[in-house]
């Protein structure tokens, strides 16, 4: 009994501390995309591979230790929130249409590619000119339904062109999706999404928006 508890204490340390790791070598660009794609899906699919051994632990385990892999996984998020995005560049539509709208500007009926040459300088500073630049499809308009729109922009006013505070807001809709699941079908679901590295790379090392979906999801089905 003793070396089986011993064991799922030192699994479950291993898996946070195989993310925390892996974490930190992305926000000190030890891991990049320079080092290629496969080597880079090699290690996500070792990740998820552990991740699985995870979904094992016990019940009990996980409801013992809840709060403390609550807290584990915080600290990988808001690394993750640092770190910039690998393989993907939706995020700087994100950062500029939140800032158009900041300039009172709807970015459904302009599409980036109006902002090069001399209409950027119109309304922008060399700041933000990376951003722009770093659009995908700059002749599309905004694309996306107008409260992922507003939250581009509600972040956009705490701090322009932040793409660490776009991810980190992710985390309050993150902890109410948590406690919804954790109500409906316990503690160990509740991690097991909480924890699910597929969703962390998404969502906070690549700032995709489709936890505020999933959150208007599960708040449905609550």
């Amino acid at each position: 009994m003793a070396n089986a508890f011993l064991y799922r204490i030192g699994f479950a340390f291993f898996y946070f501390f195989l993310l925390f790791i892996t974490s930190i070598f992305i926000l000190f660009n030890i891991l990049n995309v320079q080092i290629g794609i496969i080597p880079f899906l090699i290690g996500l699919i070792f990740v998820i591979i552990v991740y699985y051994q995870f979904t094992k632990l016990s019940n009990d385990f996980i409801e013992s230790y809840f709060w403390i892999i609550v807290i584990a996984n915080i600290i990988i998020i808001l690394i993750l929130s640092f770190c910039q995005p690998l393989w993907e560049d939706d995020w700087a539509r994100y950062l500029w249409e939140g800032y158009l709208i900041s300039k009172n500007i709807s970015p459904y009926t302009i599409s980036p590619d109006y902002f090069f040459g001399k209409n950027f300088i119109a309304i922008n500073t060399e700041s933000t000119l990376e951003i722009l630049s770093r659009v995908n499809h700059p002749d599309w308009p905004a694309i996306y339904f107008p409260l992922i729109e507003s939250y581009f922009y509600f972040c956009s006013l705490l701090a322009p062109i932040s793409l660490t505070m776009i991810k980190i807001f992710y985390l309050i809709f993150d902890l109410i999706v948590l406690a919804i699941i954790r109500h409906l079908r316990g503690s160990k679901m509740a991690l097991l999404f909480f924890s699910f590295p597929l969703i962390l790379k998404e969502i906070y090392l690549n700032g995709h928006f489709e936890m505020i979906p999933i959150f208007f999801l599960t708040l449905s089905i609550y």
